[in-house]
């Protein structure tokens, strides 16, 4: 694994036994001497509040208690084997209510002549690990094209749903072009739907190549329903670009990707690599394949070699790495997150764009605390910049 430039991946968590094993049972099916590693960990003296705890904050209860119920369940205290069974059917029972809303929606889309695709959620699940039950759910994601937002809106708000952010008639072109996504919940909260136009806010500065992504489409049955789905190479950047944005939270997100890599459909790295550097992302997607490089030992494909050599990017890999063995997340401050996102933008010039863009990119919140007329909306983003200045540039530990 050294030929890289990445340490064993045994190196990465030091002999801690009990992320070793949330690592063993992260992917859809184990190998022979997977599962023996799995019953040999077991065997031994484990941490299992601890197990349990990783789990959870890194979105891999139902995978874990797969492979334990179908590896060594004998084996595993009674307390926590219950504890995961107990999780893993409620997960299981929510995603079954996920997925028909998905297919509902969608259907409901398709009828009103709106292009809709699931790009997480359920359907990763079942496209990634053939199974609804192996993912833990939480909310529904939906890609529609920019054209279609307000329409496709008011179907989810005639379903029950409720907008997060009240977006008036004459602010919703800015809201389009400003924002990528709109929040909407019902069942008291339960149940979340995010319409997406892009995969990323304006101010990341990945360019989106919105026309490419709806001709590459690929089609899936979920749940009897034919659906459509991002292609492999789409759905690669896409899990690299949300990871990469939320600061790689949970280690299942890593092993989502892992598993995408794994999938007995080669991917066209060529193609990807040459998309990437017009995304303006490469540096982003060579952090996620160093992560599964070194925490699943899949091999790093030749045209990202180069950069993943970096020491820079090396070296953020194990900052993340170390933070999937912590039992909580770790606090995520706004200056944290900006330094992240800075080492991954491709050049210096990204770097200042995306700075400018966090500074000056108006939203919803901004235009509520300082409502203007349309003859002074050219002040919004001064107000922006003074408002996150008067929030974060005093107090860095916020």
């Amino acid at each position: 694994m050294g030929n890289n430039g990445v340490s064993a991946m045994e190196q990465w968590w030091a002999g801690d036994r009990e992320f070793e094993l949330l690592v063993h049972c992260a992917r859809a099916n184990l190998t022979a001497s997977g599962a023996e590693r799995l019953r040999e960990l077991v065997a031994g003296d484990l941490n299992w509040d601890r197990v349990l705890k990783l789990a959870m904050r890194n979105g891999l209860s139902p995978l874990l208690c797969f492979h334990l119920n179908k590896t060594c369940a004998t084996s595993v205290p009674a307390a926590a084997m219950s504890f995961l069974r107990d999780h893993f059917h409620k997960n299981s029972a929510f995603c079954v209510l996920l997925t028909s809303e998905l297919t509902s929606l969608l259907r409901t889309f398709n009828e009103n002549g709106i292009r809709a695709v699931p790009y997480k959620g359920p359907a990763i699940a079942m496209r990634l690990y053939g199974n609804l039950n192996l993912r833990q759910c939480g909310d529904l994601d939906i890609l529609v094209r920019e054209a279609d937002v307000w329409r496709a809106s008011e179907l989810i708000i005639a379903r029950g749903f409720q907008p997060h952010f009240s977006i008036p008639e004459s602010k919703r072109n800015d809201f389009v072009r400003l924002s990528y996504v709109q929040l909407f919940r019902r069942d008291a909260g339960q149940t979340m739907v995010e319409l997406h136009w892009g995969v990323a806010p304006r101010f990341f500065g990945v360019r989106f190549d919105a026309a490419g992504y709806w001709q590459r489409l690929e089609s899936m049955t979920l749940q009897g329903t034919n659906i459509a789905m991002p292609s492999a190479e789409d759905l690669l950047l896409t899990l690299c670009v949300h990871g990469a944005k939320d600061c790689w939270e949970k280690l299942e997100w890593v092993a989502a990707i892992a598993e995408l890599m794994r999938s007995p459909k080669e991917i066209d790295w060529e193609s990807v690599w040459q998309r990437a550097g017009e995304m303006r992302c490469r540096r982003l997607m060579a952090l996620g394949l160093l992560l599964v490089h070194g925490l699943f030992d899949i091999a790093i494909p030749a045209p990202a070699q180069p950069l993943c050599k970096s020491k820079r990017l090396l070296s953020q890999a194990r900052e993340v790495a170390r933070d999937f063995l912590l039992a909580e997340l770790p606090t995520q401050t706004f200056w944290r997150r900006v330094s992240f996102h800075l080492r991954l933008k491709d050049n210096f010039r990204d770097q200042t764009t995306h700075c400018a863009r966090l500074a000056f990119t108006t939203t919803p919140v901004d235009w509520a605390t300082m409502p203007l007329p349309s003859s002074l909306s050219f002040a919004s983003p001064v107000w922006r910049a003074i408002r996150l200045t008067r929030k974060y540039g005093i107090d860095r530990d916020q």
